[in-house]
């Protein structure tokens, strides 16, 4: 594919990963994060948000991912919570900003978790999870993955 010059494309590779549930004895083999939008073209030096979306056929009681990426296209600029996520008692890393800089070192954000402490859970369904900017620092394709 071509683009125009100074232009970067971001294409999502999208993994499924399990979810834990709060409910015991309900399966959650169909549960799964995925990363919206699921490609993005944007200018070098632009920027953009993506989410990951946790979806879930049960209530859950939080959720962890790890996003990898090609830090010589993009880099990540900002983790925030998604707004289901929000309340959530436990966010970590507690250094964002250490985990950040080392993402954009190695290309791989890695186990953003959250997790309620029972009762409370993010309700089954579609939910953000996280809300990650970026920007665009080369050109070329960069894969975002949730391994």
């Amino acid at each position: 594919m071509s683009f125009p010059r100074g232009w970067t494309a971001v294409t999502v590779s999208i993994v499924a990963l399990a979810l834990s549930g709060v409910v015991t004895g309900v399966s959650a083999a169909d549960d799964a994060l995925r990363i919206d939008p699921p490609s993005r073209s944007v200018p070098e030096g632009g920027t953009f948000a993506v989410k990951v979306i946790q979806s879930a056929s049960i209530p859950t009681s939080g959720a962890q991912a790890t996003v990898t990426f090609d830090p010589a296209i993009v880099q990540v600029t900002s983790v925030t919570r998604g707004g289901p996520h929000e309340p959530a008692a436990i966010f970590v890393p507690s250094d964002i900003a250490g985990a950040i800089a080392a993402a954009n070192a190695d290309g791989a954000l890695e186990t953003i978790a959250t997790a309620f402490i029972p009762p409370a859970s993010v309700p089954a369904g579609d939910a953000d999870f996280l809300v990650i900017g970026f920007t665009a620092v080369g050109c070329g394709t960069s894969e975002l993955g949730l391994p």
